[in-house]
């Protein structure tokens, strides 16, 4: 992967970000149309979101509104909104992002991780801290003073609710609904 360079955006929360080096490439800016140079492209604009993401802490991405990501002032370069959806599928071909709404595909939510992979890092994290065989509301997971340091903390809580499923499909935890999403709960099982 290319070497990462600090770049000064005018978004102040972006210049805490190290942006790789192919970031300044303005061929990058435009899908190439020879499929394994594309595919290449694919997997750095991929990876280079799910590192932004993830740097932030941010789970949601609004393309109906300019992005630092997809805009570099600096070499006045900007990926189109078509070639922005096209990473986005890739995103979601891959299991890294879901689109908040399919039809429009305006909104997505991006994951850091997989959700299985969510999943096994928070199954992880209950038989680490004896909580096997306790509720716990999926709110207070992702929002609870408690779990600052987790991953998973700020992670709106319809996502949380998929990852719980993974582990609910594996017969490791069953999910209470609630009246709201806020108000699920989740018992875990050994």
């Amino acid at each position: 992967m290319a070497t990462a360079v600090r770049q000064d955006h005018s978004s102040s929360s972006s210049s805490s970000f190290s942006f790789p080096s192919f970031y300044n490439f303005p061929p990058f800016y435009t899908l190439q149309p020879v499929n394994t140079t594309r595919s290449k492209q694919l997997e750095l604009w991929s990876d280079l979101i799910v590192r932004y993401m993830s740097h932030h802490r941010q789970f949601e991405l609004d393309l109906s509104s300019s992005h630092c990501l997809f805009d570099n002032s600096s070499i006045n370069r900007k990926l189109s909104l078509k070639d922005i959806r096209v990473v986005i599928d890739h995103l979601v071909e891959h299991g890294n992002a879901e689109w908040v709404n399919e039809k429009d595909k305006k909104k997505v939510s991006i994951f850091w991780k997989r959700l299985d992979e969510f999943a096994t890092i928070l199954y992880q994290w209950v038989n680490k801290n004896g909580l096997t065989d306790s509720v716990v509301t999926v709110w207070e997971l992702c929002n609870g003073d408690d779990h600052r340091h987790n991953e998973w903390y700020g992670l709106s809580t319809n996502i949380m609710i998929k990852v719980i499923k993974v582990l609910q499909d594996l017969g490791k935890a069953e999910m209470f609904e609630g009246s709201t999403s806020d108000g699920f709960g989740v018992k875990f099982f050994s």
